[in-house]
């Protein structure tokens, strides 16, 4: 499964996407900047193979980790 690939963190930042956080909110969330979200949001969707944040989305959706 393409989750297994994420790290605890990366999994974290994942559901925080899913639940509709842009980057300012992950950035104020994680304690991190707006151009290290950027970076962060990239590498979940390279690692997980989507090619937009919907994808990241909607995979967390059906992995079933918004509930």
């Amino acid at each position: 499964e393409k989750l297994s690939r994420l790290t605890s963190r990366e999994l974290e930042e994942l559901i925080q996407v899913g639940k509709g956080m842009n980057n300012k909110e992950l950035g104020a969330h994680f304690v991190i900047s707006e151009p290290t979200v950027k970076t962060h949001v990239a590498r979940l969707m390279q690692k997980l193979e989507v090619r937009d944040r919907i994808a990241l989305v909607m995979l967390a959706a059906e992995a079933r980790l918004l509930d």
